[in-house]
């Protein structure tokens, strides 16, 4: 009867390791359903293209969009510096674009790269681009600050354009012609405007003047600058040379002036050197005046001569330039008054 027990416990005990043991390899069996994470395709860069020159200073960067196989949410990280490997400029962005929120710095180079997530620790890196900024744009001056429709303005500054149509001034928001252009001026014609600010362009990046272009009355007319005369011209000191004259507007008009030269000749008849006898002289006197003068208003001006020979000639011719748009010079012939 005892050996009966112990077979049956013997029994027992081997059916349950038995069954454990089936229990285990049922477990091993059963498939792994844990998913695994795909990271986003590779994708490029657009822009700003790789080694641009002269990009503004507030740039839109945009890339393609990059596919995950899994369907899983991408945004975006934006590496931005002046470094070869750049820092992380904005993280998480959405959207397959971005335009920066701060102006980066002029004439610099930039290098940028994009970094794709999915969310899930996966991630896609693209390639590096590199690109050098424009010079900001600076106006310094203009050359008057009032003026009338027509007139000719100088803008000196930097970071203009060279090619007159990639620059847009406007008065008061009334766009100018540009008639010529170069990296540190522009010239343009006053258009028909009101008094305010002046406003310049160049390829998306803006200045505003200070002070405002005053606009004083109507257009000139190039019959007004006829009307000007010059009187009093003399040489108040034979030792310096210096040159005395008075510029009078007998007109009913604003007269607007530029420049003025002064050459001495030996006869009238010789005023524009055609007579091939007698030499005229060279220049004695050049200079800006940058001057509106008013109905009967009359200005006086100095120079001294910036040569000793005007004794071996008798007479003076006065070239006067007007910065309105087509009209010629006025010119005064005198004789020398000592």
């Amino acid at each position: 009867m005892k050996n009966n027990s112990i077979k049956i416990l013997c029994n027992l005990l081997l059916c349950s390791i038995l069954f454990l043991s089936c229990s285990n390899d049922d477990d091993n069996t059963k498939p792994n359903t844990e998913k695994l994470n795909t990271p986003p395709a590779a994708f490029s860069l657009i822009a700003v293209a790789d080694k641009t020159e002269d990009v503004e200073l507030l740039p839109t960067f945009s890339w393609q969009a990059a596919t995950d196989p899994d369907g899983d949410t991408v945004t975006y990280d934006l590496y931005l510096g002046a470094e070869e490997n750049p820092k992380l400029y904005k993280e998480n962005i959405k959207d397959t674009q971005f335009e920066a929120t701060e102006e980066l710095s002029e004439t610099t180079q930039y290098y940028w790269k994009v970094i794709a997530k999915d969310g899930n620790n996966g991630t896609a890196e693209s390639g590096i681009f590199s690109f050098t900024t424009d010079q900001a744009i600076d106006v310094a001056s203009l050359s008057i600050t009032e003026g009338f429709v027509g007139t000719n303005i100088w803008i000196k500054g930097n970071g203009f354009s060279e090619i007159k149509e990639e620059n847009k001034v406007t008065f008061n928001g009334v766009e100018a012609i540009v008639k010529h252009a170069s990296i540190k001026s522009i010239t343009v014609i006053a258009p028909d405007a009101t008094t305010g600010p002046v406003v310049v362009t160049v390829k998306g990046v803006t200045f505003e003047t200070t002070p405002l272009f005053t606009y004083i009355g109507d257009a000139m007319s190039c019959e007004d600058f006829g009307k000007l005369t010059v009187t009093n011209f003399k040489i108040t000191d034979t030792n310096e040379l210096t040159y005395e004259m008075d510029m009078n507007n007998t007109g009913d008009g604003y007269i607007d002036l530029t420049n003025v030269s002064v050459q001495n000749y030996l006869s009238k008849d010789d005023q524009f050197g055609n007579n091939d006898d007698v030499a005229a002289g060279g220049s004695l006197v050049s200079f800006g005046i940058d001057a509106i003068i008013k109905p009967g208003e009359t200005r006086q001006y100095k120079r001294t001569p910036s040569s000793n020979d005007q004794d071996n000639y008798d007479y003076l011719i006065v070239k006067i330039y007007s910065r309105v748009e087509n009209c010629t010079e006025e010119t005064v012939i005198i004789e020398k008054i000592k």
